[in-house]
């Protein structure tokens, strides 16, 4: 699938070797298809960025179709989705000190799982080091340590800024200029990423370091309550019902599989405090949890609320691109707000810290508050309360 580089249409170029890895390599092809995919002048190379939570690919047209051929332009691909791999983008503030050396192992890290894929030329790998000796597959820490006790040892001048371009947004996304925060730009990276390697065929062709990082996310998705067990404390009341087809029962009406059955289904209001005391760690623990209410089968209402209602959404499997909020705390709002709905909840779940004046309105419905590590269970008088865990 080799290409003369100009003569090609970038679209047609990178949908060829988005192509090429889906075949080759799924896991990698199926993240690049759950991503944003553009081209840009601004941008020199190419570049993985966060934008209002939606994970974007750059490319500028000049370089994937005048630079790169087909196999450096698969190269660059994977390359770019390891750094998601490896959450390269979330972990820069902890190098301030030396951009530039975090720079590079970055892609010492990400370049020694390329494989059979011609990297391009200027490309950082160990060999770009020939008077350190760097123990492979090791640790982004590993090689910032390693270069900043030999940096008198190397040529800065070789690493030119187009190396590194696609790097400027690295950081991750926190409390935007308006007010609002971001919510999941972790969270829903790491959906994207497991979805993906839930979806890949070849599970044992991954090297075990790609594997081991993955299954972190697995971990880090994994809810931290047993949901199935406390959803049964919003089951008597529950008046929603979806049909659904199923290939154990037969069609009474025509003798034949599938037949439908009727599952319950619970109604619950989920109330996120988005007030200042929680961090945008918190909140994404909090959508972790969300997501999980989601799959044991409840319809699932999300309230916004710091010292007022701010947003409510029905809540489908993807979380807001930001939260609203960033004021005081108070309960009252939220009850307040479920009294006065012409929907019929079968249960309120508040997720919060506690941080907030005991509530003077009880809810219609039943209530379970959900309060993380740091906060405090002395505000929470009615309805049931569980902690969640640090792990």
């Amino acid at each position: 699938m080799n290409d003369t580089p100009h003569a090609i249409d970038p679209s047609e170029a990178l949908s060829r070797a988005v192509l090429d890895l889906l075949l080759r390599e799924p896991f990698y092809g199926h993240v690049l298809q759950s991503i944003a995919r553009s081209f840009s002048p601004e941008v020199e190379t190419a570049a993985v960025r966060l934008s209002d939570d939606m994970i974007e690919l750059i490319f500028h047209p000049g370089y994937l179709t005048h630079t790169l051929d087909h196999e450096t332009r698969v190269a660059v691909l994977k390359h770019e989705v390891l750094h998601l791999v490896f959450r390269h983008l979330y972990r820069a503030a902890a190098y301030a000190a030396h951009p530039l050396l975090y720079n590079v192992a970055a892609d010492l890290v990400v370049n020694q799982y390329i494989g059979s894929w011609q990297l391009p030329d200027g490309a950082i790998t160990r060999a770009s080091f020939p008077n350190i000796y760097l123990k492979p597959e090791e640790s982004l820490d590993y090689y910032y340590h390693m270069l900043l006790q030999q940096a008198d040892q190397i040529d800065m001048t070789q690493f030119t800024a187009p190396h590194f371009a696609g790097h400027r947004d690295w950081g991750g996304y926190t409390e935007k200029a308006n007010g609002t925060f971001s919510t999941v730009g972790a969270f829903r990276l790491d959906k994207l990423l497991w979805d993906a390697y839930q979806k890949g065929t070849t599970h044992g062709k991954l090297p075990g370091s790609i594997v081991d990082q993955l299954q972190l996310v697995g971990r880090r998705l994994r809810s931290r309550l047993n949901w199935k067990q406390i959803l049964r404390l919003f089951s008597q009341q529950s008046a929603s019902f979806a049909i659904e087809h199923t290939t154990k029962r037969y069609s009474k009406r025509f003798g034949t599989r599938p037949g439908v059955r009727i599952r319950k289904q619970n109604r619950l209001l989920v109330a996120v405090d988005t007030s200042g005391s929680i961090s945008s760690h918190e909140l994404s623990i909090f959508f972790q949890e969300i997501d999980e209410i989601w799959r044991q089968g409840a319809l699932v209402t999300v309230v916004e609320c710091d010292a007022k209602v701010q947003a409510h959404y029905r809540y489908h499997g993807k979380p807001p691109a930001n939260i609203n909020g960033r004021g005081g705390t108070a309960f009252d709002p939220i009850f307040s707000f479920i009294n006065q709905s012409v929907v019929r909840y079968d249960g309120c779940i508040y997720l919060s810290d506690g941080e907030a004046q005991k509530p003077k309105i009880r809810p219609r419905c039943r209530l379970l508050w959900v309060i993380t590590a740091n906060g405090t269970t002395l505000n929470t008088d009615f309805g049931r309360t569980v902690v969640l865990s640090e792990k």
